[in-house]
């Protein structure tokens, strides 16, 4: 007679049991394709120049992915483990992780290889400001957040020795945005006759909106505009000639929060 094994857990089951039982607020936030807020990050970033760095990443800063073929948009964290309610998505399932992916979310990450059959070179990371996305090794870095936020908490987890490049954002920028923060903000690439870049930005409130310019580091006030803010969208649409984009309030937050990498001369 042959006894009954009892189920040893795989390891992507072990995560989801974790997550289940924790109520970390990052759990229930959602991650975006980067294809979602690229123009706006390239805007913020502008010519600044890439750097390659190795550090520790706070993981409430990692805000898009380069992929999300394994869910549906609007995800949050916790159901990217998982499939989706239409069963099209199959979420992340773990095939080929073993027991040792929980030291490599743990251990200094550097140049290693996520020990998966299917896993192809390092974990890569850009990072615009404070903004990250994952630009290789979606799957383990979506178990590996998910893993982290549930056993230490999000605001002190950390991807340790991570591999990725870095861009500035203009601090005048920052600041700016930072004194805007709670209004509806819109940005949009202009060029002017002697076809030097800069940036347009809508700021609304319920009473109305101010379009700024913002170029060599220097924010100057444009257009009033006598609109409520339930307007915007259709003014962004009717200025054909412009392209704009919502600054989301998700992205602001990862935006404007303490800066995580105080020394980029590495």
């Amino acid at each position: 007679m042959d006894i009954p094994t009892k189920h040893q857990a795989s390891p992507i089951e072990k995560i989801r049991n974790l997550v289940e039982n924790s109520t970390d607020p990052l759990l229930d936030k959602s991650p975006v394709h980067e294809n979602d807020i690229f123009e706006i990050l390239w805007m913020l970033v502008g010519s600044n120049v890439e750097k390659k760095l190795c550090a520790d990443i706070p993981i409430w800063a990692i805000g898009s992915f380069t992929h999300l073929n394994f869910a549906n948009a609007s995800t949050s964290w916790r159901n990217l483990l998982y499939p989706s309610l239409d069963g099209k998505k199959d979420g992340v399932t773990g095939a080929g992780w073993t027991n040792q992916v929980f030291d490599y979310f743990s251990a200094p990450l550097e140049d290693n290889w996520f020990p998966a059959e299917s896993s192809t070179q390092e974990l890569r990371l850009h990072a615009y400001g404070n903004f990250i996305s994952v630009t290789n090794g979606v799957h383990r870095a979506v178990g590996a957040v998910n893993y982290l936020a549930a056993i230490q908490g999000s605001r002190t987890a950390v991807l340790q020795k991570a591999m990725l490049t870095y861009q500035e954002i203009d601090q005048e920028l920052l600041t700016f945005l930072k004194s805007k923060s709670g209004t509806e903000i819109y940005f949009s690439w202009v060029e002017d006759r002697n076809r030097a870049a800069g940036i347009r930005i809508i700021s609304a409130t319920k009473f109305g909106a101010v379009i700024y310019y913002y170029k060599d580091r220097k924010i100057s006030t444009k257009q009033w505009i006598p609109l409520p803010n339930w307007a915007l969208p259709y003014l962004t649409k009717a200025r054909l000639l412009n392209k704009w984009h919502n600054v989301k309030q998700e992205y602001l937050y990862i935006l404007l929060q303490k800066k995580w990498l105080q020394d980029i001369s590495v």
